[in-house]
């Protein structure tokens, strides 16, 4: 399946609006199909630093994850693919005031399980300092059908 910047660009628009994603305000750069690989930059927000003034664990996962989640959620043409399980390196602290380069590659896709990797590196330097694994799978519903129940 073909996908393309508009299509990727639609599906971070449907996962961040008004939930925690959006809060990650993502900026798109580039996607390349052939590759199958999502480039996005990321400012480090207040609410993501720690007490000791570098981006939380928590926070780099989330974007990491996020990444992996465009690709994966574009992927299955609207269904949604949660993550099963990922995997993150915490390679070097990131610091409050920088922007991260994040990179996300689908390395498989079956039926059931799609197999990423994403990595994070700081803007200007291209010090790598974080990278994940991650295991998607496809849902028969959609995300909207699930909010649709849990607000019944």
């Amino acid at each position: 399946m073909h996908r393309s910047e508009r299509s990727i660009i639609m599906t971070m628009n449907d996962m961040g609006t008004g939930n925690c994603d959006g809060m990650f305000e993502p900026e798109f750069i580039s996607y390349d199909d052939d590759s199958q690989t999502l480039v996005m930059r990321f400012s480090v927000l207040n609410w993501e630093v720690n007490s000791k003034s570098v981006m939380h664990g928590a926070a780099v996962t989330g974007i990491l994850d996020y990444a992996m989640g465009i690709l994966s959620n574009d992927v299955t043409a609207g269904r949604f693919a949660p993550s099963a399980s990922i995997s993150v390196r915490f390679i070097k602290a990131i610091p409050s005031d920088a922007n991260i380069i994040v990179t996300g590659k689908i390395v498989s896709e079956g039926k059931r399980i799609i197999n990423l990797i994403s990595e994070a590196r700081i803007e200007g330097s291209n010090i790598l300092a974080a990278d994940a694994t991650g295991i998607y799978t496809p849902v028969t519903f959609k995300a909207s059908d699930a909010m649709a129940r849990k607000n019944k």
